[in-house]
């Protein structure tokens, strides 16, 4: 009783936990609708940020104009960069120009202002140039907090770019500027540093829960925000967590479309992982919004990147088509399967009826044949008997003839009488005509049939309508089934030889000398 009591507990925890289970993933697919929800809000309010942006940017541009100094006009130029710098390369590097123009020899001013071009180097893809250009700038120990932002800023986008290429050295380079970064009161970027080192060094999961325990909520800045999130994001996706990625993706890309970015990575990121789910529309949606924030911030490294994304959003056009023209063949062969098989069972059941009604006029047809050979039977037999009946009495009557000579004239009358011509050879003539009347009477298209088995130029030509040459009375003979030359010869009085000779020389001219004589039987 107590083993049956503890199976049924243990069967109860089991389904306890699969409805649990359940919950958490419909939970974590509202709470994934309700990200995708808010980004598709921030989205729609494209208008309304830009315009936003738009004000505080004339601001800063009337200020600027304004401005009677050098140093005002610096200031304004850098609020003007600042704010430029994630929305149009060709703006940034004017305000940097003029950043430069008017630092007046300042060494802070004139750092932020280096610091500011290595940055539009990285955005312009002139990688080596810009840290060349890093490399020559020399952050002073006690450099304001300002300052060390400005080159700690410039040191992550300029790394950032190297990482296109693949450098070998920039897990050693991230780990020294972090480093650098231990007397600067800019947390934010020894850690965001410290991340990028591990993950180029492949040791993502490390990088991972490092990430993860920084306090994000105490991060201000939303660009550096939106790092965070990215960096998460990655690093979650190339450990093959996609969902979490997604998750960090919304994230970071919300915040990127909020403050009104043109330079994120964000959510051509997010499209692609949805692209590599299935979920092309939201993808191609996404995609497209990136590729057109792209082209208007006029970043290299962003064109390129959106041609990629023309790539794939074709890819996923064309995936979607030809999924959709695989269903609609499909549907139509179906269609046309079923359409072909009733034609096909209609044409078999009107063929069937054709075929029925055929051999009805078919049975007709022999029900008349056979009445017809039935009067030709009767017909051949009145004539056989007619014909022996006169050949008896003639017989007889030759008979009574030869007895009175013989007995009148005596015996050398008679022998005078036996050297007339044959009676055979007077009779013979008659008898074939006898056979040709009753054997076309029979076969009327006989010599027709005959014609079209011979090769051209071999036809037969009969004396008359209702007579037959030799060669005819021969096959007619075969048709009769009479096969063998030394009945045929005794038949038609002629020699053996003969027969054989004509029956050669009739196969060689035929059409088919190998069956001709079959063909013959089949007339």
């Amino acid at each position: 009783y107590e083993k049956n009591i503890n199976l049924q507990f243990n069967s109860y925890l089991s389904a306890m936990k699969r409805v649990l289970l359940f919950i958490l993933v419909l939970c974590a697919a509202a709470c994934t609708n309700r990200r995708f929800a808010e980004l598709d809000s921030i989205m729609d309010r494209h208008e309304e940020i830009d315009l936003r942006v738009k004000r505080k940017t004339d601001s800063l541009r009337a200020r600027f104009e304004s401005a009677t100094t050098d140093s005002l006009r610096y200031e304004c130029a850098e609020d003007l960069y600042n704010e430029w710098k994630h929305l149009n390369l060709d703006s940034c590097i004017n305000y940097t120009t003029l950043m430069m123009r008017y630092s007046e020899n300042d060494p802070s001013r004139i750092l932020r202002s280096q610091t500011a071009k290595v940055r539009n180097l990285v955005r312009q893809e002139h990688t080596h140039e810009a840290e060349s250009l890093f490399l020559s700038i020399v952050l002073p120990p006690d450099a304001s907090d300002e300052d060390s932002y400005s080159y700690f800023y410039s040191a992550d986008r300029l790394y950032n770019g190297l990482n296109m290429d693949k450098d070998p050295r920039l897990p050693v380079i991230l780990n020294s500027l972090a480093e650098k970064l231990k007397r600067d009161s800019t947390a934010f970027r020894t850690h965001l540093f410290k991340i990028k080192a591990w993950r180029f060094e492949g040791k993502r999961d490390t990088a991972l829960a490092y990430a993860l325990a920084y306090p994000i909520d105490k991060i201000k800045d939303p660009y550096e925000l939106s790092s965070i999130y990215n960096g998460i994001a990655s690093l979650y996706y190339e450990t093959h967590q996609l969902d979490k990625a997604i998750d960090y993706c919304i994230k970071g890309a919300c915040i990127d479309l909020e403050t009104g970015m043109n330079d994120y990575f964000t959510l051509y990121f997010l499209a692609r992982i949805l692209f590599q789910k299935g979920d092309k529309d939201r993808a191609a949606r996404y995609m497209n919004r990136a590729v057109q924030d792209a082209l208007d911030y006029n970043y290299p490294a962003g064109i390129r990147r959106s041609a990629k994304a023309s790539a794939i959003m074709n890819s996923a056009i064309h995936e979607i088509s030809r999924n959709r023209r695989i269903i609609l063949v499909t549907g139509i062969s179906l269609v046309s399967i079923l359409l072909a098989i009733s034609l096909l069972l209609l044409f078999i059941s009107r063929k069937n009826l054709g075929r029925v009604r055929s051999m009805n006029r078919k049975y007709a047809q022999s029900q008349s044949a056979l009445y017809n050979v039935s009067l030709i039977k009767d017909r051949m037999l009145g004539e056989y008997m007619e014909l022996s009946s006169n050949y008896i009495y003639k017989v007889d009557e030759s008979k009574s003839r030869y007895r009175k000579i013989l007995k009148e004239n005596g015996s050398d009358s008679l022998m005078a009488v036996f050297r007339e011509p044959n009676f055979a050879d007077t009779e013979y003539p008659n008898y074939w005509n006898n056979f040709d009347k009753i054997f076309l009477s029979i076969f009327p298209d006989f010599v027709g049939n005959v014609n079209s088995l011979m090769a051209p130029g071999h036809e037969f030509i009969p004396e008359g309508p209702q007579s037959l040459n030799t060669e005819l009375r021969i096959l007619a003979l075969i048709r009769l089934g009479i096969s063998e030359s030394k009945r045929i010869s005794n038949i038609l009085h002629i020699s053996k030889g003969t027969v054989y000779t004509y029956r050669s020389i009739m196969r060689q001219n035929s059409a088919s000398p190998e069956d001709f004589e079959e063909k013959i039987k089949e007339v």
